[in-house]
């Protein structure tokens, strides 16, 4: 079986780059991948951008936080990896 690829995109108040991000992503060639999204409390319309996606697509994991900053969204990310190899877009 292919290795799995959690992909972690930290996200805050980036609603007008955040559909193009994932469109790329989720449009790659290799399939076997998580996309775990971490909102850090965004303002804007980012939440519901990516709740669409995460309906659609089994692989799109959205996570909510309080903003915290990137770290603390890196870390919050690396919690709910589950898979083999881990790459951050962000």
């Amino acid at each position: 079986m292919e290795p799995k690829i959690s992909v972690l995109v930290p996200a805050y108040n980036v609603a007008p780059w955040i559909g193009s991000t994932l469109d790329s992503i989720l449009s790659q060639t290799y399939k076997n991948l998580e996309v775990i999204v971490v909102d850090d409390g965004s303002t804007d319309e980012t939440a519901g951008i990516l709740e669409r996606y995460a309906a659609r697509d089994e692989r799109v994991i959205v996570v909510h936080q309080p903003n915290a900053g990137l770290v603390a969204a890196r870390e919050t990310g690396i919690a709910h990896v589950s898979g083999d190899f881990v790459t951050f877009v962000d």
